[in-house]
C-alpha cells in the first residue's frame, strides 16, 4: 500500500516542476506562430 502513495506524491512533484516547462514551449510555439501568420 505505501509504494502507491509514494507513486503518487512522486507524480505530483514531477508534475509541478515539468508544468512550467510545458508552458514556456506553448508560449515559444505561440510567438512562432504569430510571427508566421504576420508573414503571410
Amino acid at each position: 500500500m505505501l509504494p502507491y502513495f509514494m507513486y503518487k506524491k512522486i507524480v505530483e512533484i514531477k508534475t509541478i516542476q515539468v508544468t512550467p516547462k510545458i508552458e514556456a514551449d506553448y508560449d515559444g510555439l505561440y510567438e512562432i506562430s504569430e510571427s508566421g501568420l504576420r508573414l503571410l
